[in-house]
């Protein structure tokens, strides 16, 4: 992906701050959501159970947290809801694919993805440095 597209959309004076602070929000939702589903990850990053999974309405509740802060990183780098609408579908339907083309499932029941199967990050590259043009234009127009 082409850096200079995110500067164009960074809302925050710092952007390695930026970045640093939606990790730690995403971190957290996500080690929350694990919570609520009775699990945790260990020092070497594996999934265990531990405690008592929580009830349908919590984990529900932890997950659209998590919805909220990865939606906020994509608005803290300038998308508008529109956009993230567009990201969203070119990742769904890259997703998609996996259901006709997927070798099977890994251990967990996971879908594998096909060895040829394509990545979803140049139809988003492409999509943002278009909408990033785009509002270098406006810009310019505007001045």
């Amino acid at each position: 992906m082409k850096k200079h597209a995110t500067a164009v959309f960074n809302t925050f004076g710092s952007t390695e701050g930026m970045y640093e602070l939606r990790a730690r929000l995403i971190y957290e939702e996500c080690c929350e959501a694990m919570a609520a589903l009775g699990f945790r990850h260990d020092k070497h990053g594996n999934v265990v159970a531990f405690g008592k999974r929580k009830d349908d309405a919590s984990i529900v509740k932890e997950c659209a947290d998590i919805h909220v802060v990865t939606t906020g990183t994509q608005l803290a780098l300038g998308l508008t809801a529109e956009d993230v609408g567009v990201v969203q579908k070119i990742v769904d339907e890259n997703n998609q694919l996996k259901v006709d083309t997927s070798p099977g499932h890994d251990e967990y029941g996971k879908m594998l993805k096909a060895k040829d199967h394509p990545k979803a990050e140049p139809a988003i590259a492409e999509y943002l440095e278009g909408i990033a043009e785009e509002r270098r234009s406006e810009l310019d127009a505007a001045i």
